[in-house]
């Protein structure tokens, strides 16, 4: 199961572009825009993204906030005498009829953003009210060089790749389609599942869009439930519950503390490339103590067998104690050794 942004992607998130709706007003949008940014509390990739690319100001007062969650999709800030000034899914935004020009970057893979504004209360527990739109804000997120190379490889192992993201499933279902994922095109957006419809839509599935942190744990739940050993890779907050699930836990370096705390494994370079490496490394451990095991297991039974002949027909064990460690050393340590050495090789 991999996470999208800042695993398969390389989370280096840029605004394409900033495309204002037919009535807009460019020098109050960036002003907004600039004040926004400038006091706001978020900080992950999506708004230092939006920090490089629009130009910060401090020429309005602040009088409430909300920050942006993985649950509400949105960001929002009251401006005095201008209104609350909301940032979020273009679904939250505008959950009624979607611009044309919305669908159309989603299918190309990049995320995508409203800006709008309203002169009614916005409130953290309640759906936004009615948002004049201002902007459509673009943003790419580069797919990693090696990602393809590296789902192609778990694909011939026959591995199901899955991929559980946050963000629009249209979006999500383009980059796992670029990224040679079997079966990308099958998507779903998690808000229209139930609870009991989980089950089915894990096994129908491949790409899971709009996915809040709690239906990543219950998708994780739900391939265990089908029977499959999981691994997850993710490097957000957001992914903790799934991390924690799965039967092995990977974190990008680049991720959160709290992520890097509970993973299994953490790749130290951020390069999603190095898993098939680290399977083979598993496998060789594996194989080697397997090896080991078979070594010891011959020298036990030739041990017993020489018991039992010294016992019925001979006078005396044939060994002396000092000279153990040598026929160990021979029959197993030095054997053992060098077959290592030889599946080194091989792989």
């Amino acid at each position: 199961c991999l996470d999208k942004t800042g695993t398969l992607t390389e989370g280096k998130m840029q605004v394409e572009k900033a495309d204002l709706f037919p009535g807009t007003d460019a020098e109050k949008f960036h002003e907004w825009m600039g004040n926004f940014l400038t006091h706001t509390q978020d900080n992950n990739a999506t708004f230092q993204a939006m920090h490089a690319y629009f130009k910060g100001m401090d020429t309005l007062s602040v009088t409430d906030q909300i920050p942006f969650s993985s649950d509400r999709k949105w960001s929002a800030m009251t401006f005095v005498g201008a209104g609350t000034f909301v940032i979020g899914a273009p679904e939250k935004l505008c959950p009624d009829q979607m611009p044309p020009e919305i669908s159309a970057y989603q299918k190309e893979g990049k995320r995508v953003l409203l800006a709008g504004i309203t002169q009614q209360p916005v409130q953290k527990g309640q759906p936004l009210p009615e948002v004049q739109l201002l902007a459509v804000i673009v943003l790419t997120d580069p797919l990693r060089a090696n990602a393809a190379k590296t789902i192609a490889n778990f694909q011939k192992e026959g591995v199901s790749v899955k991929l559980i993201s946050g963000d629009n499933p249209v979006t999500a279902s383009a980059v796992a389609q670029k990224a040679g994922i079997l079966h990308g095109d099958r998507w779903v957006d998690m808000r229209t599942v139930e609870e009991s419809e989980i089950d089915a839509a894990a096994q129908r599935y491949t790409v899971f869009g709009r996915v809040t942190p709690q239906q990543k744990k219950q998708l994780i739940q739900a391939f265990h439930r089908q029977k499959h050993t999981v691994a997850m890779t993710g490097d957000g907050v957001n992914d903790l519950l799934a991390l924690k699930e799965a039967d092995c836990s990977v974190v990008m370096a680049e991720g959160s503390d709290a992520a890097k705390n509970i993973a299994n494994v953490v790749l130290m370079d951020s390069n999603f490339a190095a898993m098939p490496e680290i399977v083979n490394q598993g496998r060789r451990v594996v194989n080697n103590i397997r090896t080991a095991a078979s070594m010891f297991l011959i020298k036990t039974i030739f041990s017993v067998l020489l018991c039992l002949i010294t016992i019925f027909w001979g006078d005396s064990y044939p060994f002396e104690p000092i000279q153990m460690s040598l026929i160990s050393a021979c029959a197993v340590g030095i054997p053992i050794f060098l077959l290592a050495q030889e599946t080194l090789q091989q792989d």
